[in-house]
């Protein structure tokens, strides 16, 4: 056999295996590269436990053809996508500027149906996957089954939360069920299994890791069912209601062709219903009713130390935010932050020269452009934004008390380079995100009556001397 040198420019190899072996020593060196090479892509490809080695050979060339970086020819020969690769792995053909800007974590919760159905569905959350701004430290998909399982005390995982689009609807082609199918109302206990853990991981690795804080992406759940009688099971509607109760931020989404026995999972039927029409579905045009949807459903602000009521805690709280040029990103706040707040005042600052236009409102955000009467706008030329609310939750409670919703509009790029790990173009905007007199307990309230009393009492005993 020959070996190929650099400089012998007449030289062709016969084969894949004479291109691979001649870039070496002997066959020994060059096979103890490539399994070097598989082990090494094993290990850090979220590769999942039903997939074979060729399998997983199989998607990673797809997905290389999928980023452009396999060259459609070598050494003369074609080297043609499989067919089944480009219905699977989808290529994003939208430019970035018409994705949706808000962080995202989106958790699909497949039916196992016929193969018509679950095709739909693979088709669909392809679709999706290549619409949002998908990536570490931005956004992710998921897809989970109704199956059971015994791997997990959450859902039955087709594939985790991943930063990589495009592939999600591959690897449900190699997912092989077992057993039969979860109720409804053990699906929903899984949904809320499956969140708790995510939370809590996503939680532990922002600590360890030290960062600043930068908002939690919303929690969009795709509920698809092809069970079209109505539930009326008082089960589903505890467990549905503990659900709402736990994750306030995420909103389910129902997908399926029995608009009726979808009503039970959603909050708002008129936005959350996506009815999946008899006869041959268009997968195309059912994935953009949803992204019109799910680009709108807020990512959140939290306050999980709003029981200090110090002002140091509210500034350990600072939170970074990116936005593009002309892009809109939709955010909120609950109330179980603020249910105790009389005083407040929120503040949003662009870094660097940049501009940008903040909505604040306390009407649903599903109708923020629609109702502008209640909306309070402010364009920044480089300074602070801020709104100021008083006492936010006057006679209400953590279930009746409406959150705050905000709208961020990027207006100006900054005059010098994005910094952040978050930035997808070097002209991306950062801005701060604070604020003061932000309250869950009744702590500062109690101290502040305890005072006022001790004074009382202290004057009272003044003038009887």
């Amino acid at each position: 056999m020959q070996t190929l040198h650099a400089k012998d420019q007449s030289y062709r190899p016969e084969s894949s295996k004479e291109l691979f072996v001649g870039t070496f020593k002997d066959e020994t060196e060059a096979m103890k590269t490539a399994i070097i090479f598989i082990l090494f892509f094993a290990y850090f490809h979220p590769a999942t436990p039903f997939m074979t080695v060729k399998d997983f050979a199989r998607n990673g060339l797809k997905r290389c053809y999928e980023r452009g970086t396999v060259p459609e020819k070598v050494n003369g020969q074609d080297m043609p996508l499989p067919t089944e690769a480009s219905n699977e792995c989808l290529r994003s053909e939208t430019s970035p500027d018409k994705r949706c800007s808000t962080p995202y974590d989106v958790f699909a919760i497949l039916d196992w149906g016929t193969d018509q159905q679950r095709n739909l569905q693979m088709e669909v959350i392809g679709n999706l996957s290549v619409n949002f701004d998908v990536g570490p430290r931005r956004s992710s998909v998921g897809v989970y089954s109704n199956m059971k399982s015994q791997l997990s005390r959450g859902l039955n995982t087709i594939v985790n939360n991943t930063g990589v689009a495009g592939c999600q609807s591959c690897f449900p082609k190699y997912y092989q069920r077992s057993g039969g199918k979860n109720s409804d109302v053990e699906v929903i206990q899984k949904l809320n299994e499956t969140l708790t853990e995510f939370i809590e991981e996503s939680d532990k690795t922002r600590n360890e890791l030290g960062e600043v804080k930068s908002g939690t992406p919303a929690k969009v759940v795709l509920f698809f069912s092809y069970n079209t009688a109505v539930n009326d099971d008082y089960r589903l509607r505890d467990v549905l209601w503990e659900f709402e109760k736990n994750f306030k931020e995420a909103t389910i989404l129902a997908v399926g062709p029995g608009k009726e026995s979808l009503k039970i999972f959603t909050l708002k039927d008129d936005y959350d219903i996506f009815q999946i029409p008899t006869g041959s579905a268009n997968a195309v045009d059912l994935a953009g009713k949803l992204k019109a949807r799910i680009c709108k459903v807020p990512a959140e602000f939290q306050f999980k130390e709003c029981h200090r009521n110090s002002r140091s805690a509210e500034a350990e709280n600072r939170q970074e935010l990116v936005i593009g040029l002309n892009r809109k990103q939709y955010w909120a706040m609950y109330p179980k932050y603020f249910l105790k707040s009389y005083g407040i005042t929120l503040k949003f600052k662009p870094q660097d020269g940049a501009q940008i236009k903040v909505c604040f409102t306390r009407s649903a955000y599903v109708a923020m452009e629609d109702n502008p009467q209640n909306i309070e706008c402010h364009e920044s030329s480089g300074d602070e934004i801020k709104f100021s609310v008083r006492d936010p939750c006057k006679k209400r409670n953590v279930n009746n008390c409406d959150p705050f919703f905000f709208t961020i509009e990027g207006k100006k790029s900054p005059n010098g380079v994005c910094q952040s790990l978050k930035c997808s173009t070097p002209k991306d905007i950062q801005l701060e995100f604070q604020h003061e007199g932000i309250s869950c307990s009744t702590a500062s309230f109690i101290s502040v009556s305890t005072m006022a009393l001790v004074l009382a009492a202290f004057a009272f005993f003044i003038r009887r001397q």
